[in-house]
């Protein structure tokens, strides 16, 4: 299209035909990385969401393991240091 338009300049459908064409493909490929960025910040939106829900979890569950932390006796915990007499 481009090369008869150029070699007769004068032929407005030729003109017309061109400029139609590439103005068409140029909205097609906006148009289309529109929607892609679109689609892709829509992943992102919920991802996000998933992150935060998990990061809430984890926060609760930590509290959960400090609360229960204070709330056990010292010689019932596991990993607590304990006495030991210097000789036997």
């Amino acid at each position: 299209i481009s090369a008869a338009a150029m070699a007769n300049p004068n032929n407005p459908q030729l003109t017309a035909l061109k400029q139609t064409a590439f103005t068409g493909t140029t909205l097609r490929g906006l148009l289309l990385e529109a929607y892609a960025f679109s689609t892709i910040g829509t992943i992102m939106l919920w991802g996000a969401i998933a992150s935060f829900i998990g990061a809430i979890a984890m926060s609760a569950l930590v509290g959960l393991g400090f609360w229960h932390a204070h709330r056990t006796q010292a010689d019932e915990r596991i990993l607590a240091s304990k006495a030991v007499p210097a000789s036997s």
